[in-house]
């Protein structure tokens, strides 16, 4: 286990290493910003089998409530994960970059949230933007990570989309997306894949 990681950084890793097993990496940030949490680190999990993608999980999001949010009766506390055909280091970079995000712009982050993005998730992809769901592929008792301070920390899935579906998504909903993906057969951790909208 990484010995940078204390106290709830530390129930995060073993609540990731519950479902995904040892992790292969764990990379710190450190954002300019001054409101955002320091350090965010990226910890990367290899696939179990031939079939399964690499995932890649922030660890001390949740270290501070997320702006807004009391108020907004949203998501107090989160960490970001996403799934990956391949890895990569320019993904634990752009995961960090949009655990920042709600606390450079001080907002709130909502399931069905869209944000855009200033990259693409990689050099090799157009992809640049996100869609914050549930983690529909994962057991329930993934989402939710009890603290022994007695706080929680909820998992939200980054789903990297393209701009025209995120304009989809302001047009219709993040709903009507997901359906097009289904339809589509869309494997959304494939960075090189098609738009649907």
């Amino acid at each position: 286990m990484n010995q940078l990681l204390k106290n709830r950084d530390r129930e995060i890793l073993i609540h990731y290493e519950r479902f995904w097993h040892t992790s292969a990496a764990i990379v710190e940030f450190t954002a300019r910003a001054m409101m955002t949490p320091k350090p965010i680190f990226v910890a990367e999990f290899p696939p179990n089998t031939k079939d399964e993608d690499w995932v890649y999980a922030t660890i001390g999001t949740s270290r501070q409530a997320l702006p807004n949010s009391a108020l907004h009766k949203t998501l107090p506390r989160v960490e970001l994960f996403l799934y990956s055909r391949q890895r990569s280091s320019q993904i634990s970079e752009f995961l960090a970059g949009m655990a920042s995000y709600p606390f450079v712009n001080r907002t709130f982050l909502s399931m069905g949230d869209t944000i855009p993005g200033t990259n693409s998730i990689m050099s090799e992809s157009t992809i640049s933007d996100v869609l914050l769901t549930y983690p529909y592929f994962e057991p329930v008792e993934f989402s939710v990570i009890h603290h022994k301070d007695k706080t929680h920390t909820f998992m939200v899935w980054v789903t990297p989309i393209y701009p025209s579906e995120r304009q989809f998504v302001r047009d219709h909903s993040w709903d009507a997306l997901e359906d097009l993906f289904r339809e589509a057969e869309t494997d959304t951790s494939d960075f090189g894949r098609k738009p649907v909208a």
